[in-house]
């Protein structure tokens, strides 16, 4: 696999000078670049530049290739994520972004287990390292928190819910966008499942049941892959 690193909001120019702390003790530490060492960098603006280190003190890359990433998944996928336990949560950013997730949208439900209110900077890191070993054009975009009744009250159509009474997932009828809503570890309560039930369709993967994660994947998976 090629070495690839993840650059946010960093034009991928000409002549490169990394001052991340973190990227530079990947390039030190991990990777170990000598001069003359090729490796490639990705941004949040589609791009993809193949470089090689020109000074393992600064480090001063000079561009060798540059091009523009174009890889496209099946389906328009916006994941409405309940905030679940944290490292769940950030599994499902990671797996959901490699999988081809088009937007994040946590949401704060009667029985999330993670109460935030501002989008931590690690979940921007976790995206960005995910990407790393992808080749998709987008990056996934994490929304700000929002409470269940404020997303009810915005998602007008392509709306549906993860849910094990729903109907049999057919893939043949889904449209190219979706909205998909993936509930907390115990489920959501019922007051907020009869106002779930007025705005979105309940699918299900069958009669059985999976950790909110597994079934998040499978999900994802189908709709982007089969």
């Amino acid at each position: 696999m090629r070495r690839k690193i993840f650059l946010w909001h960093q034009e991928l120019k000409e002549f490169l000078k990394i001052e991340d702390e973190e990227v530079i003790n990947r390039l030190k530490n991990v990777l170990r670049l000598k001069n003359g060492d090729k490796i490639f960098f990705l941004n949040n603006f589609s791009q993809e530049g193949e470089y090689e280190l020109l000074d393992n003190k600064k480090f001063i890359f000079k561009r060798i290739s540059l091009k523009e990433r174009d890889l496209v998944p099946k389906r328009k996928v916006n994941l409405y994520l309940s905030l679940i336990r944290k490292e769940n949560f950030e599994l499902i950013l990671e797996k959901g972004t490699e999988l081809g997730v088009y937007l994040f949208q946590p949401v704060l439900s009667q029985r999330s287990s993670l109460k935030i209110k501002e989008i931590p900077q690690r979940w921007f890191k976790i995206i960005g390292s995910a990407l790393e070993v992808t080749s998709w054009k987008h990056t996934p975009e994490i929304k700000e928190v929002k409470t269940l009744g404020e997303i009810l009250k915005e998602v007008k159509e392509n709306f549906y819910l993860a849910h094990k009474g729903g109907e049999k997932i057919n893939l043949n009828e889904l449209p190219e966008e979706i909205n998909l809503l993936i509930g907390p570890e115990g489920g959501f309560s019922e007051e907020e499942e009869k106002m779930i039930r007025e705005k979105a369709k309940l699918i299900s993967l069958g009669n059985f049941d999976l950790r909110t994660e597994t079934a998040c994947f499978v999900f994802l998976s189908l709709l982007n892959f089969s």
